[in-house]
């Protein structure tokens, strides 16, 4: 994950190719897929946290009624963590606590348009972290999973009208376009479901509210 933080900041630090850029915080809430383990379901609670996102244009398209393509990086950090259920009770007893946790770093590129209101689309790749915390009286384990796969982004929002320097407020619908998830031996019982686990708790879905500015 550190090695893609890396890549997106040196492409954010590369002189600008357009005449518009835009920075902004995205306030997001996702939902985990539901994981099944020995007839057991297993869930999380959605997990909400801030991303930070940069963009700038790379071209006008005039035949498609004078679209702006863009290009654009969003990073979220992790999130501080959800407990775990399985059939709806908390995965671990009383004494050990299970969190889970995500991540994400996003490069992809936008197309919009302004006709009063902004609305567009987006599709983004998405390098997703997500981790398991096992906290008990006598340690803390931290299992982690990778896994990189493309999502939609549906938008529609708002741009004030204020000199150089434009605010502006959206509202996203995001959607992973790939399930990913795994399976593991039964013969490993419980270690299995853990190894497993983050990857299969991977979101399905993103709600984000988004502010920033356009210069």
């Amino acid at each position: 994950m550190k090695k893609s933080m890396v890549l997106a900041l040196a492409l954010c630090a590369l002189p600008a190719l357009a005449q518009s850029q835009s920075a902004s915080v995205l306030y997001s809430q996702l939902t985990s897929r539901d994981a099944l383990f020995n007839g057991h379901k297993l869930s999380t609670d959605d997990s909400r946290g801030f991303a930070l996102r940069y963009g700038h244009d790379i071209a006008s398209l005039p035949r498609l009624w004078d679209a702006r393509l863009a290009f654009e990086g969003t990073w979220m950090p992790r999130t501080s963590g959800e407990d775990v259920l399985a059939d709806g009770k908390l995965l671990g007893g009383a004494q050990t606590q299970v969190l889970y946790r995500h991540e994400y770093l996003g490069l992809g590129l936008s197309v919009a348009w302004t006709k009063t209101v902004d609305f567009g689309a987006a599709l983004e790749l998405r390098h997703e972290s997500n981790a398991l915390r096992i906290e008990s009286p006598q340690n803390t384990l931290h299992m982690e999973g990778s896994i990189t796969r493309p999502w939609l982004s549906l938008r529609g929002g708002y741009t004030f009208a204020a000199g150089s320097v434009k605010p502006f407020v959206a509202l996203e619908c995001n959607l992973a376009l790939a399930k990913k998830q795994k399976t593991f031996d039964l013969a490993q019982g419980e270690l299995g479901m853990f190894l497993v686990l983050p990857q299969n708790l991977n979101p399905k879905s993103q709600f984000a509210v988004n502010a920033g500015v356009r210069f």
